[in-house]
């Protein structure tokens, strides 16, 4: 301020990677030291140079006023300086750019530069930034996009700019050294000079024998190995003529298990209704990632073949609901679940509003049945009473409710007594 010149935040500083003045060489401040309330990068209220809640100058007089906070370590000079300049870079030629370089493109270049690293014997780039296994798949597979303080400890292990890396193909990866592959059974006596030390031999080799001589599936060699405690290559040492009948055997009986999930997923084809994939692996004893895995076509042609009978037969229940519809009388929802052989609360999760019309179709006809019932009763009351008085009997209600088609008590019943009273009435009977 004292020299004159304007005030301004340069636009490096929003970013979350800058945290460093490469001109004074120190740290950025994140708060206010006058209210310690944490700096707010856009505001209303923002002035260059001071602080947006309390208005104090941020500035000092000189290194001297720095905290010890502040101080920027040798060490991190060289990593805030890279970081500094490369994003410095990134805005520069972000306008001549046409547009962001897309996941794949980004995946491409991590996988590229990640197979350079492995070829000429460095570190994985996963161990070096920290990262676990699982998100560096992803960014290697295009799946997600790398966080922008990750790309940037990338480049810099890796000794390329960012921008580089963004606009500039990846190398080419190394030739493979001409080295003459060793024979199959040559890996089994490990790495020169290496020897199988304090392994009984007798015990191994019956156990290799029992595994070879058991019926049930056969077990691999890894299996066994971890079953005995022991290396696949000190198996391979001691008994390389048992540990190659194992591998046959097991080979032969996933060949085998192979053929007769083809066999199964090829018949299923032919069936009809086509079962869904799931049921079918469920009863065939086969596991549905194995499918997937070894006849992939196969099974999106399944899960395609009960996909389009589910539509069918959803289509084909949605049209007898609908004539459900016009049956007289109307029946109830149970009824009808009853008569397809579903249940009530499928049909009302997958039909809602039919289910609703047919429900309420029969509670109007139940209320409609109800009143022709109740006018039934009271012009059957009516003929009663008038026949009483024709006999010149007074109608009263014993009377009257012992002559009904159906005997009952009418004196609990209001609108029967109203009807009653009201043919009395009309007769001239008193009440």
């Amino acid at each position: 301020m004292t020299t004159g010149h304007p005030l301004y935040d340069p636009l490096l500083w929003k970013l979350n990677p800058i945290t460093t003045c490469v001109r004074h060489q120190r740290r950025l401040r994140s708060h206010c030291h006058a209210c310690q309330q944490r700096l707010t990068t856009f505001s209303g209220r923002s002035r260059p140079g001071y602080c947006s809640r309390c208005g104090s100058w941020l500035g000092t007089a000189g290194r001297a006023d720095l905290q010890p906070d502040e101080r920027l370590s040798e060490d991190a000079w060289p990593w805030q300086h890279w970081v500094v300049t490369n994003l410095g870079q990134l805005l520069q030629v972000a306008p001549r750019l046409a547009c962001p370089p897309p996941a794949e493109t980004v995946a491409r270049a991590i996988t590229a530069y990640q197979a350079h690293r492995t070829a000429i014997g460095r570190p994985s780039l996963r161990d070096t930034l920290g990262t676990h296994r699982n998100g560096f798949g992803r960014w290697s597979r295009g799946e997600a996009r790398m966080q922008l303080d990750l790309l940037l400890k990338f480049c810099f292990h890796q000794g390329i700019s960012l921008v580089q890396f963004l606009t500039e193909p990846p190398p080419a990866p190394p030739p493979p050294p001409e080295t003459a592959s060793p024979p199959l059974m040559a890996r089994a006596k490990g790495p020169a000079g290496w020897h199988a030390k304090g392994t009984n031999r007798d015990a191994l080799r019956r156990a290799m024998e029992t595994a070879l001589a058991h019926a049930a599936p056969p077990v691999s060699l890894r299996a066994l190995a971890k079953r005995v405690s022991l290396a696949s290559r000190t198996l391979w040492y001691y008994e390389p003529e048992l540990c190659q009948h194992i591998v046959d055997r097991y080979v032969a009986y996933r060949t085998q298990r192979r053929d007769h999930m083809h066999h199964v997923l090829e018949h299923a084809m032919q069936e009809d209704p086509p079962p869904a994939l799931a049921s079918l692996c469920q009863r065939s004893k086969i596991t549905p990632s194995m499918a997937w895995y070894h006849f992939p076509d196969l099974c999106r042609q399944l899960v395609a073949r009960a996909e389009r009978d589910r539509h069918q037969r959803f289509v084909a229940l949605q049209r007898t609901l609908e004539h459900t519809l016009a049956e007289t009388p109307p029946p109830t929802l149970d009824t009808v679940a009853a008569r397809l052989g579903r249940g009530a609360n499928g049909l009302r999760h997958h039909f809602p509003a039919l289910c609703r019309q047919i429900t309420a179709r029969y509670h109007a006809y139940q209320h409609a049945c109800f009143l022709q019932r109740r006018h039934a009763c009271l012009e059957e009351i009516r003929a009663i009473a008038l026949t009483l008085h024709a006999q010149g009997i007074f109608p009263s209600v014993t009377r009257v409710a012992a002559q009904l088609a159906r005997p009952r008590n009418i004196a609990s019943n209001a609108e029967d007594m109203a009807a009653l009273r009201h043919i009395r009435r009309e007769l001239g009977w008193p009440q």
